[in-house]
């Protein structure tokens, strides 16, 4: 667009079409085919007159500059500038000739090359100019081709802009269509992790449920166990109450029976001891009648010495007498110490007897009272012991009751405390998987409507940005048409313009108006392919048949935009120009009959009713017509448009009914985008579906297609 100067992209990639407020003059056209065209002998003679002198001129200075600086460089190398002032005047000016005369004259040389180049580019101009003027009808047709190729190409590259700009919005189309078929997926998605959310709660309740009944069955079997725990602990109760009154009636009865056995004992030792006494008293008086016998023995043996010594001393006299008495007297004596020393060993043995039995009773006694005093004493000890081990049993088997007791009360307590404890958290559990179970649902519902919100939010500006991209195409289209009439009404009127000067008194150039002229259709067996890149045919020979001046010319390309409010797309004026073309050639054989074109018999209908097919729909129009499509079919399809265009519709299946030529044109108008939806719906592709209903023809399809199921 860059070349049209009137074609601006701004940066929502909308195109703007300014309109021209004059039609260009003869010789700016002129100009601008030449500048398109092949060089002309004035464009060559313009470049010729701008560069070739240019170079020659700087190529001669620099030569001289060449030539002076090496005569220079010799000279001072030669003689020396030290020396040149002792030179005479006359040398001196032979030298600045030699150094600075060809350098001079290779750029005088230079000038005159340069103005003798320019005058040949004059010349060459001068003789185009006749050339033109000799011939005026051959230049005439040579801008008139310069200016069809501009024109082409001008429009073509419209063409591609435009291209470009309806690609963009389908690729716009395809975005927003894969952004609502994701906001689909995703609310879908949604919806089954919903349910599924759901049906995992409606399970985790259940399940819940059934572990409330499981706990309560367990929590029954503990309440159960713990009855009969405390029937047990009961039982025990009593039975080591029994016991215990039964080992204290035995415990009553042993102490008895050992206190009994303590009287005894002690009553058998008071009689022993009394025993004991009288035989030690008894002993006691044998030791003192022994101790008198001895004491008495003794004294008569003193008594027996002193009788003895009395008798010595008496009989002293005598010794024989005395000798014989002592002899008797010993006799006598050794008899008393014999009976004396017999009696007092009697009375030691009897008494040593006495004494020996005495000990040994008193041994034996002894002995008796301390195995009687230590077997009482070790019974005593043992029933002390069995006393005290019976009531420690009694106690630890009290104390282990007790502590059974305890552990059972406690275990008991323990148990119905968890039991408790339990049945309370699984109250609080259920209660909160309740409250949860009942806030879920709502919950997500909240999800839902938040997920539905945002989506048809989303939607809503998907929908907005597609509207507006809609009426961005719209005005785009509006105004390429109305440069598209701008601009022919200018080159028709270029063309007369064109013409009067070059032949003022030949009749005028025929331009036809693309949008008022149908052309003579041909029958054919398929739909017509519009032509996307037209050229302007100009022929090189006037036009058979006399055309109208130019002001009534204009009138009737005036009128026809007026008289035709309908918003013309620009493939559809674009192909009229070959038909135009065709149409201008076949009124000059007469012998062809008149024939219409399908395309045209529709357009045609579609003007008389007042129908513009793409302003009878809109985005969700279309997309509810390719979901239909894809989902149940062409009917539902036709049905979709049948409902937005009721009237429309009904008044075009009437006009079928009255015409069956035309509802067959209809069929071969339709039989080409019926395919390529047919092929987009068996591959899946709704976003094609709906690009071709949007863009093109497809608006016209679709109101056809409702017409023609119904």
């Amino acid at each position: 667009m860059s070349e049209s100067g009137h074609v601006d992209q701004n940066d929502n990639n909308v195109i703007e079409i300014e309109p021209l407020n004059q039609a260009p003059s003869s010789g700016d056209l002129m100009l601008s085919a030449n500048d398109d065209d092949a060089p002309s002998d004035r464009a060559e003679a313009k470049r010729a007159r701008k560069g070739s002198g240019v170079w020659i001129v700087v190529s001669g200075g620099v030569i001289a500059l060449l030539w002076s600086a090496g005569a220079l460089a010799y000279l001072a190398g030669l003689i020396g500038f030290s020396a040149l002032p002792d030179l005479p005047p006359l040398q001196i000016a032979s030298l600045v000739f030699a150094a600075l005369g060809p350098a001079i004259f290779v750029m005088v040389l230079a000038w005159v090359i340069r103005e003798i180049v320019l005058f040949g580019a004059a010349a060459r101009s001068i003789q185009g100019i006749a050339e033109r003027f000799a011939d005026p009808a051959k230049a005439t047709r040579e801008d008139a081709r310069a200016l069809a190729n501009a024109v082409q190409v001008q429009i073509l590259q419209m063409n591609k802009s435009v291209e470009g700009a309806l690609a963009r919005l389908g690729a716009m189309e395809e975005v927003l269509g894969h952004h609502a078929d994701a906001f689909h997926k995703t609310e879908a998605h949604t919806r089954e992790r919903t349910d599924s959310l759901i049906n995992d709660l409606r399970r985790e309740r259940e399940a819940v449920g059934e572990l409330a009944d499981q706990l309560d069955t367990k929590a029954a079997d503990i309440a159960k166990v713990i009855a009969e725990q405390s029937k047990m602990v009961v039982s025990a109760a009593d039975i080591a109450n029994s016991q215990t009154i039964a080992g204290t009636k035995a415990l009553g009865r042993a102490s008895d029976r050992l206190q009994d056995t303590v009287e005894r004992a002690k009553t058998n030792a008071d009689l022993m001891s009394e025993q004991l006494n009288q035989s030690a008293g008894r002993i006691d008086g044998s030791a003192r009648a022994m101790a008198d016998a001895r004491q008495n023995l003794e004294t008569t043996a003193s008594n027996l010495d002193a009788s003895q010594i009395k008798i010595v001393d008496a009989l002293g006299v005598s010794k024989e007498d005395i000798q014989g008495l002592v002899d008797v007297s010993e006799h006598c004596t050794a008899q008393l110490k014999g009976i004396a020393e017999e009696g007092a060993k009697t009375m030691r043995q009897t008494m040593e007897e006495t004494l020996d039995q005495a000990r040994h009773y008193t041994s034996i006694m002894r002995e008796e009272g301390h195995a009687l005093s230590n077997s009482h004493t070790q019974k005593a000890k043992d029933l002390k012991n069995a006393a005290d081990e019976a009531k420690n049993a009694l106690d630890t088997y009290a104390e282990a009751i007790s502590r059974r007791l305890e552990h059972a009360n406690e275990a008991s307590f323990s148990a119905a405390s968890w039991a408790d404890k339990t049945l309370e958290k699984l109250q609080e559990a259920t209660s909160a998987l309740g409250d949860q179970l009942q806030s879920l649902p709502k919950a997500a519902d909240d999800s839902a409507r938040e997920i539905e919100t945002k989506l048809r939010g989303r939607l809503a500006g998907l929908n907005a940005a597609a509207a507006a991209a809609s009426e961005e195409a719209k005005g785009i289209d509006v105004a390429f048409q109305s440069r598209i009439r701008q601009n022919y009404e200018l080159l028709s009127d270029f063309m007369h313009k064109m013409g009067a000067t070059a032949a003022p008194a030949s009749a005028e150039i025929d331009v036809p108006n693309p949008l008022s002229i149908k052309a003579d259709p041909t029958p054919i067996s398929q739909p017509q392919v519009l032509v996307e890149e037209p050229t302007l045919p100009i022929t090189d020979e006037p036009a058979a048949d006399p055309v109208q001046p130019q002001e009534t010319h204009s009138a009737t390309d005036t009128e026809a935009p007026s008289g035709n409010k309908d918003t013309w797309r620009w493939r559809d004026v674009l192909s009229r120009i070959d038909q135009t073309q065709s149409g201008i050639d076949a009124r000059g054989d007469d012998s062809k009959p008149q024939q219409w074109d399908p395309v045209d018999r529709l357009v045609a209908m579609f003007r008389d009713m007042g129908i513009q097919p793409d302003q009878l729909f809109d985005a969700t129009s279309y997309r509810a017509a390719a979901l239909s499509r894809m989902t149940d079919g062409a009917k539902a399809m036709a049905d979709v448009a049948r409902v937005d265009a009721t009237k429309s519709v009904k008044r075009i299946a009437d006009a079928f009914i009255e015409d069956p030529g035309l509802r067959a044109d209809a069929l071969h108008f339709t039989a080409e985008l019926r395919h390529k939806v047919d092929q987009a719906a068996a591959s899946g592709q709704q976003m094609h579906i709906e690009t071709h209903l949007r863009t093109g023809d497809g608006p016209a399809y679709l109101l056809l297609e409702a017409a023609l199921q119904s």
